[in-house]
């Protein structure tokens, strides 16, 4: 629901155009425990309250800190010199959507 509906519109794609494959955690793999799977589920949810509110994630505190350390140490091309065709959208804070 976050991809399909948030980040999807946060992009303005359009909605018959999107499709949206996740990867699903199999009992096949030790990482799949009771605990682990209501983390997930427990870290989804708030991530998605996070962006019913705030769709571009830099505004609500938790989805900013998230952000930030995802490159901790500066160690990795910020996004938005790795694709500068979309550096608009990628500093896009709102409020509202992004139009370009």
């Amino acid at each position: 629901q976050r991809f399909s509906e948030y980040h999807r519109k946060a992009l303005g794609f359009p909605e018959g155009n999107f499709s949206y494959i996740g990867l699903q955690s199999t009992k096949q793999t030790s990482l799949f425990t009771a605990e682990n799977q209501r983390r997930a589920l427990t870290g989804e949810s708030s991530a998605l309250m996070a962006f019913t509110k705030d769709l571009y994630g830099c505004n609500d505190p938790q989805l900013r800190d998230k952000r930030m350390l995802r490159n901790p140490f500066r160690r990795t091309v910020p996004y938005s010199l790795a694709c500068p065709e979309i550096k608009e959208l990628l500093e896009w804070c709102g409020p509202g959507l992004f139009h370009n």
